[in-house]
């Protein structure tokens, strides 16, 4: 998704910004003939439907890539890979109104990515039943399982991972359309409801959206690699143990620990260091020499 914004927003954004500027300054100049007035006054309001317009636009494209909409209802790659379209047809319409010239073809590097963003969500419903089908379980259980539990718990997932209002407003929406998840659930006990709470909020943390973790990591490294001019294997070991047993994620649970499938660490890394470092040596001393002049 962020490559396939970048795209769009690199081309738009400023261009857009632009005309609005020039249409602005055009309306605010003064002792205009109300010909000129009128004329420059429906511009500037154009411009500023127009960004409006570009804006919704590209909100919309992110909540087109859910796994869920209308609250519990299931989502496909063709469904979203459609609507999808739609809204590239209406940025490729702004584009055209606009007379904004694409010259290094950022629509059609953008148009490219949408069969892959538009996958993700076949990818992960497979996932899903995979690991449905190998529950021992009923047939009843399983089926509140994946129809109630598990989009109650992606959009409640996805509140937390945003800090944007409107979006958490469309996104508190959509869970209010979900149903009681505790309708079925009393009838289970309760280790079990906790047990299959735990596996659908695991789940929902398989969807990716974005591939800015790996891209984050990515450019740690690099920007390591380039200041330090390359690494030991000193420091790739360091940076390994690091990400296995002392990078936590949402549920608390390091990557060792979700590969393992128990808890590993008793104390932090950074504990264990403290209590088990010890002095570091003195710098060597040198024998001063002396020259005679």
């Amino acid at each position: 998704m962020f490559h396939f914004k970048y795209c769009i927003n690199c081309l738009l954004t400023l261009a857009l910004s632009v005309q609005l500027r020039s249409a602005r300054e055009s309306f605010e100049i003064e002792d205009q003939n109300p010909e000129d007035y009128a004329k420059n006054q429906d511009r500037f309001g154009k411009m500023q439907y127009t960004i409006d317009y570009y804006v919704e636009r590209v909100e919309n494209i992110s909540h087109i890539v859910h796994p869920f909409f209308m609250g519990s209802n299931i989502n496909t790659s063709e469904r979203t890979g459609m609507e999808l379209i739609n809204e590239m047809e209406k940025i490729k319409g702004i584009v055209s109104d606009c007379n904004i010239m694409d010259k290094h073809h950022l629509i059609d590097k953008a148009e490219r990515q949408l069969p892959d963003i538009a996958i993700n969500i076949d990818w992960w419903w497979t996932i899903v039943d995979k690991q449905v089908d190998a529950m021992s379980l009923t047939v009843e259980i399983k089926k509140w399982f994946r129809d109630i539990l598990l989009p109650t718990a992606y959009w409640n997932y996805a509140i937390k991972k945003t800090k944007y209002k409107p979006t958490i407003d469309i996104l508190k929406s959509e869970l209010s359309l979900c149903q009681d998840i505790n309708i079925f659930g009393k009838q289970l006990g309760i280790e079990q409801f906790k047990k299959l709470k735990d596996e659908a909020n695991y789940l929902c943390r398989l969807f990716q959206r974005a591939s800015s973790q790996v891209e984050g990591r990515n450019g740690y490294l690099s920007m390591m690699n380039h200041t330090q001019r390359g690494f030991d294997e000193q420091r790739l070991e360091v940076l390994t143990v690091v990400h296995n047993f002392d990078i936590h994620s949402d549920d608390g649970s390091t990557p060792a620990e979700r590969l393992y499938g128990k808890e590993i660490n008793d104390i932090s890394i950074f504990d264990y260091l403290l209590q088990n470092i010890s002095e570091f040596p003195y710098s060597r001393r040198r024998q001063m020499v002396y020259v005679d002049n």
